[in-house]
């Protein structure tokens, strides 16, 4: 990427971040027209700050796929206990399930992984989309930072939007469970003994 395209780039990533701030800070977003308007504008940030679909090619590993899921999850155990969230509300209606679940890791994905981080073409991009998700996340900032550099560099490290997707989704829908069933000690033995088992012939350059 040459100077005048970065330069345009930081415009639009800038403009794009600006926009969700104003509309997420003036807007009350919730029930089920509330949540179609929200992702939907995330969907349209990510397409003005240039998120190339078609450039999504890198092979999908199945074997990295499950390796990153375990290093997600043993990630979000540990975290969980040096860092625990305080204060945190989800609804646990239909709604806000599937909004936590399905929808935020979409689109959330699409705009801060992949719209902030494809085009800028550098490490740059990584920290800006990390803190910038950051936040939006408010009150438990640091454990959001820590979670947006893990899932940059799963994105990054396979060249696949869905694999950070799917991280994301693990991490929401463990954080879940565990408003109703204190499950992280055997989620933290069975993904480390995947990541082993996973990782034990993996080789992959990253960053």
């Amino acid at each position: 990427m040459n100077n005048s395209s970065q330069a345009f780039w930081y415009c639009r990533a800038v403009t794009a971040v600006t926009v969700l701030a104003v509309s997420l800070s003036l807007w009350d977003f919730r029930g089920l027209v509330g949540a179609v308007i929200k992702y939907a504008l995330f969907l349209l940030l990510t397409l003005f700050v240039g998120f190339d679909f078609k450039a999504q090619r890198g092979a999908f590993f199945k074997r990295h796929t499950v390796f990153c899921l375990c290093l997600m999850l043993t990630f979000t155990v540990i975290l969980s206990f040096v860092l625990p969230s305080k204060g945190q509300e989800v609804r646990l209606d239909p709604i806000g399930i599937i909004s936590v679940t399905l929808l935020a890791p979409v689109f959330e994905e699409l705009f801060f992984r992949g719209a902030l981080i494809q085009l800028s073409n550098s490490r740059f991009g990584l920290i800006f989309s990390s803190v910038v998700f950051a936040l939006f996340h408010g009150s438990t900032f640091f454990q959001a930072l820590l979670l947006g550099l893990a899932l940059s560099y799963f994105y990054i490290s396979s060249k696949r939007i869905t694999v950070s997707i799917l991280c994301h989704m693990a991490n929401n829908i463990l954080a879940l469970v565990c408003m109703e069933y204190d499950i992280r000690i055997p989620v933290l033995i069975l993904s480390v003994a995947l990541a082993v088992i996973t990782g034990v012939k993996y080789e992959k350059k990253v960053l």
